[in-house]
């Protein structure tokens, strides 16, 4: 599934990263290569959407979920606003 965003102002820094330099803001692509751990399954949406919105409450928010098919298969399509704090 393509995945595009307007990157006006942002700097690719490399395949999956961008930064904003005037505000800081990163954006990156993500791919998490383990068994999903998902608080309901795939075919209860909507219960589902609102675990993961509380579960990423506390360091950000869902922004969108989707059911899609990869390959035939159906997969989960997140996406998320998480803060970035420097270690």
């Amino acid at each position: 599934m393509p995945l595009s965003f307007d990157t006006t102002g942002f700097q690719q820094q490399d395949q999956t990263h961008w930064v904003h330099p005037g505000t800081g803001d990163q954006v990156s692509l993500l791919y998490i290569d383990v068994p999903p751990d998902l608080p309901r399954g795939l075919d209860e949406l909507a219960a589902l959407r609102h675990d993961l919105a509380a579960r990423t409450a506390e360091s950000g928010c869902l922004i969108e979920a989707h059911v899609v098919s990869l390959q035939g298969l159906p997969a989960l399509l997140q996406v998320l606003r998480a803060l970035f704090r420097p270690a």
